[in-house]
C-alpha cells in the first residue's frame, strides 16, 4: 500500500481493538489491515493473499496463489451452496470472516474459479492453475461418445455429474464433452445440438439468466477453446392445450450440422452453469432441438 494506506491502518487499528487493552490481538491487527486494504481499492483476491501469508496452515511460506485463496473466508457461512460444510478454509480467517464480504454476498465465485491476480471468474469451462491463471479445463461431468451413444436426446439436470464432489473443480458448472463427435454423422445423424430447458416453467424460473458455451479443440491447442457464448434471460409462454404445454422461450440453444463442423474426431463440449431445476438436453438426431 501506498502511504496514505499505511497511514488508514493504523486509523483503523482502534476500531478492532478491545477497549483499554494495553496490546494488540491478531485478529483486530488483520481485521484492521483488511478494512485499510479496502478503501485501498484492493480486491478480494488481493487481500486475502496477503491475510492467508500469516495463518498457520503457510507456516513454511510455500502455498502459492491458489492455495492461499483456499483458506479465505467466502462469505457463504459454515456450509457451501452444495450444503457441505468447508474444509478448506483457515479456522481463524472463517471465524473472524476476513477478508470481509459485504453482508449477502459470497466471494467472487464460491469454487474459486478465478484468476489469482484479478479476481475475475474464470472464462467458461477453465479453472486456475497453482499459479493462479485461468489455464486448466474444467473436468467433464458426464461423457459422450459419439462411436457408440445412441442417436436420440438425451436430458439430465445440470447438477447431474458422474465426478465425485472431491474431483470436481467446477462444481458449480455443469460440463458435458463428446468424444470422437465426428462418428454421430458418419452414424446417421445430422444434427447434434444442445439446449437449456426448465423443469417447472414459470414467469419467475423463465425469467433466469442462462449461459451456454459450446467449446472445441482447435489445431494446435493444448486445451479446449469457446466458440460460442449464448445468455439470455427467458419468457414464460402458458401452455396451449392439448399440444403444447407450459414452457420458455429465447432460452439458450446451440446447433451443429455435419456441414459446420471442423473439429472432426477432437473431443467438444457444452458447458452451462448449474441451476436448481435446469436440465440440459442434447439431441443427436434429425430436426430441431426439443423445448419444454
Amino acid at each position: 500500500m501506498a502511504g496514505s494506506g499505511l497511514v488508514n491502518f493504523a486509523r483503523q487499528l482502534p476500531k478492532f481493538s478491545q477497549h483499554l487493552q494495553p496490546y494488540l490481538e491478531e485478529q483486530g491487527v488483520n481485521a484492521a489491515l483488511d478494512a485499510a486494504m479496502t478503501n485501498a481499492g484492493y480486491n478480494w483476491c488481493q487481500r486475502c493473499q496477503v491475510l492467508a501469508l500469516h495463518v498457520p496452515e503457510n507456516a513454511s511460506d510455500t502455498l502459492l496463489p491458489i492455495d492461499l485463496l483456499r483458506l479465505c473466508y467466502r462469505g457463504d457461512g459454515a456450509l457451501n451452496e452444495f450444503g457441505q460444510p468447508h474444509t478448506e478454509e483457515d479456522p481463524s480467517l472463517l471465524a473472524w470472516k476476513l477478508p470481509s464480504v459485504p453482508a449477502g454476498v459470497a466471494a467472487p465465485d464460491r469454487d474459486l474459479r478465478l484468476d489469482a491476480s484479478t479476481c475475475q471468474t474464470c472464462p467458461p469451462d477453465k479453472f486456475p492453475d497453482p499459479n493462479g491463471r485461468c489455464t486448466l479445463d474444467c473436468p467433464a461431468d458426464l461423457v459422450v461418445d459419439g462411436s457408440v451413444a445412441p442417436l436420440t436426446t438425451t436430458t439430465v439436470e445440470t447438477g447431474t455429474s458422474s465426478l465425485l464432489r472431491s474431483n470436481d473443480a467446477c462444481q458449480g458448472v455443469f460440463v458435458l464433452e463428446i468424444d470422437n463427435p465426428d462418428q454421430f454423422f458418419a452414424r446417421g445423424a445430422t444434427i447434434i445440438g444442445g439446449s437449456i430447458s426448465v423443469d417447472v416453467p414459470a414467469t419467475l424460473s423463465c425469467g433466469l439468466g442462462f449461459s451456454l458455451t459450446f467449446a472445441d479443440v482447435p489445431g494446435g491447442s493444448t486445451g479446449f477453446v469457446p466458440e460460442n457464448t449464448l445468455t439470455a434471460r427467458g419468457a414464460f409462454a402458458p401452455a396451449q392445450p392439448p399440444i403444447v404445454p407450459d414452457h420458455c422461450t429465447g432460452v439458450p440453444a446451440i446447433s451443429l450440422v455435419s456441414s459446420s463442423l471442423a473439429f472432426g474426431s477432437s473431443p467438444i463440449r457444452f458447458v452451462t452453469p448449474v441451476i436448481a431445476n435446469v436440465s440440459f438436453s442434447l439431441a443427436v438426431g434429425t430436426g430441431v432441438l426439443p423445448t419444454k
